[in-house]
């Protein structure tokens, strides 16, 4: 009976070390902290989605880089989430894309009906509000290189002209 408990025992600790060892390919490892600053004609902006695009020209086999996102606070302040909240960045160079998504108060017909009310499912529609030189990344121009050791004062001055 205590060689069941043994056996049990033994096998659980298998289980965890190789879930453990699962844990750490995973893609977390390399990860470095990459944080910045996004400003629209002087004035942090708030609510803005960066995302960070991995330069194809540049990325390797033994490069990991991945797509990174993060949304702008009150200060216009982002931190870079590729696999978990705030975990950061794969060194390399990255393409930028800012873009700020607001309800544009139209909205469209689903085609589908709430079986509820008998009402139609309406979509509101939502609208840029950055110029669109922003949305894409060969227009804009914007480029980060994140070195090994992280970056943690990207500044993105953005303008409506």
């Amino acid at each position: 009976m205590k060689y069941d408990h043994l056996f049990s025992f033994i096998v659980s600790l298998f289980v965890i070390l190789f879930l453990n060892s699962g844990c750490n390919h995973s893609g977390l490892s390399g990860l470095v902290v990459c944080k910045g600053k996004v400003m629209l004609d002087a004035v942090p902006l708030e609510g803005a989605t960066v995302t960070l695009i991995p330069n194809i020209e540049n990325v390797t086999k033994e490069n990991q880089q991945r797509n990174a996102f993060s949304i702008t606070d009150s200060a216009g302040r982002f931190t870079m989430t590729t696999l978990k909240e705030n975990d950061g960045v794969y060194p390399g160079d990255y393409w930028l894309i800012v873009t700020k998504y607001d309800p544009s108060g139209e909205f469209i017909k689903t085609g589908e009906i709430d079986l509820e009310t008998g009402e139609d499912i309406l979509f509101e529609k939502s609208v840029n509000r950055l110029p669109a030189i922003y949305e894409n990344y060969r227009e804009s121009q914007l480029r980060v290189t994140v070195p090994d050791s992280g970056i943690r004062d990207i500044v993105l001055e953005l303008t409506t002209r």
